[in-house]
């Protein structure tokens, strides 16, 4: 319906109250509804006019959607701020403090390949928690592989273990081919190089090149108990096993070197140093086993300065073999050879065989003689207990080894008990070392007779001398001899 401006009311659709609208259409740009009745041009303004303003509503803002009477509110989150402040727009600024901490919230933790893919510089420590591991990568070049410890346990079962730090090499790729020569994928290396020394490559007075970076294995301590200690880890170095075929592959080995002295010195070459644990209290200072596994199992043999591999269990180069403590040989093994060891120098050659006979360089001899009496009727005289028979100093630094004494008697039943002695002075039985414990009675007249010293090692810096503790029936004559050989320390 269209009132007038008289009051009447068309209907436009009829034409009730006077003529019909003929035409209705719009004009772009135009913000009016034009119409002709009977050819009469009409027009409807469908606006106040004016300018419009947005109206702030709470804190969000209403749009109409064009072409449309659809009202939108827009809303901010994640610290953006509507502004209003220029008319006919809408502003939208970022709250510094709030947007980039609700952002970064919502964005998932990068992989270190993607943090190393996007070339990030670090800075100070940086710590990546691996769940048991934590690793640390610092800006001075250290990297560092360190494992959570476990909390502490209360209770009987409380043992709190750690999972172990593992490093494997990838292994080589399999084949099924079924046709020619096929190899195996060979698998990956794990090298483990310590960085060089720095060059100096001016010319200074004195230019010292930098140390080589050490690399250190410690397996760790035992942990501390109130009864007995935990025990320490354990370094195993094991090279791998050879594969299986008809050809079975070589097994691998295990090579530890020293370094090589530098080409324009005279310095030495590096030295290996296998040292064993010190002991504590009266424990055993750690062994140096060869040829010996863990478990004790006896394997392969112990070469040492050769090329040439010996069918022996200890296989000594040509240049010998120097002890200033000594060798010692507790068992002498028996096996196919005539000599079980064999030990040559250059002035002669000392073998042990197989049924345990010895030869030495030079061999057992009398040592030192003692005796009284001229074999004469009246010579009984000169036997008493407190008679010296006679006495030697050991000067020098040889070690006489006593390896029998020999005795015998001259005269009608004579019975008495030689005792050999040694001490710092002479004919001091107090302190002194008797060669023989507890020495036998001689009544020996003719071939005399033996006995083997419990104390057969008589050191350099002493006096000897023999006496008789017991004399039944004095003798016209007595002699005993020592036999042995001198040993240098």
């Amino acid at each position: 319906h269209y009132i007038n401006e008289n009051g009447v009311d068309f209907d436009l659709t009829t034409g009730s109250g006077g003529n019909s609208v003929d035409t209705i259409y719009r004009t772009p740009g135009k913000d009016s509804i034009q119409f002709k009745i009977s050819g009469r041009y009409h027009a409807i303004k469908d606006s106040i006019g004016g300018t419009y303003y947005n109206s702030n509503v709470g804190s969000a803002y209403r749009l109409a959607i064009p072409n449309t009477n659809n009202i939108k509110t827009i809303g901010s989150n994640y610290g953006i701020i509507m502004d209003s402040a220029t008319s006919n727009q809408i502003g939208v600024k970022f709250d510094s403090a709030t947007v980039f901490p609700q952002v970064r919230a919502t964005i998932p933790t990068p992989t270190w390949q993607q943090t190393l893919t996007a070339g990030i510089t670090l800075t100070g420590n940086n710590t990546i928690a691996g769940g048991a591991y934590n690793f640390t990568f610092g800006n001075m070049g250290l990297f560092t592989i360190s494992q959570n410890a476990k909390a502490s346990v209360s209770g009987t079962n409380g043992t709190a273990h750690v999972s172990p730090l593992i490093i494997t090499g990838g292994a080589g790729g399999a084949s099924s081919y079924s046709i020619g020569t096929v190899s195996g994928g060979n698998a990956g290396v794990i090298n483990i190089t310590g960085g060089n020394g720095g060059n100096i490559t001016g010319t200074p007075t004195t230019g010292v090149g930098g140390t080589g970076a050490d690399i250190n294995l410690t397996a760790g301590d035992g942990g501390l108990g109130t009864t007995n200690g935990g025990t320490a880890g354990v370094i195993n170095i094991a090279a791998g096993t050879g594969g299986q075929g008809t050809s079975g592959g070589s097994a691998g080995y295990v090579s530890i070197k020293g370094g090589f002295a530098g080409t324009s010195t005279n310095s030495d070459g590096g030295h290996i140093y296998l040292s064993p644990g010190a002991k504590q209290g009266s424990g055993l200072d750690g062994h140096i086993f060869l040829g010996l596994s863990p478990s004790g199992a006896v394997r392969g043999a112990a070469t040492i300065g050769s090329a040439t591999r010996g069918d022996s269990l200890l296989n000594i180069k040509s240049g010998g073999l120097y002890a200033d403590r000594g060798i010692q040989f507790p068992n002498i093994p028996s096996g196919t050879k005539d000599d079980s060891l064999v030990v040559k120098g250059s002035t002669g050659t000392i073998k042990y065989i197989n049924t345990g006979d010895f030869t030495r360089q030079q061999d057992t001899i009398s040592l030192a003689s003692f005796g009284g009496g001229g074999g004469q009727a009246g010579d009984t005289t000169s036997f008493s207990t407190s008679t010296i028979y006679g006495s030697f100093y050991n000067d020098g630094s040889d070690t006489l080894v006593i390896t029998s004494i020999r005795a015998v008697l001259q005269g009608t039943s004579p019975s008495l008990v030689p005792t050999v002695y040694y001490n710092d002075s002479i004919n001091v039985t107090a302190g002194a070392t008797k060669l023989v414990n507890s020495p036998a009675t001689l009544t020996n007249t003719a071939t005399g007779a033996s006995s083997t010293p419990d104390n057969s090692k008589i050191p350099p810096g002493v006096w000897v001398w023999v006496k008789t503790e017991t004399v039944t029936t004095k003798p016209t004559y007595f002699s005993l001899t020592l036999l042995g050989y001198k040993k240098r320390r």
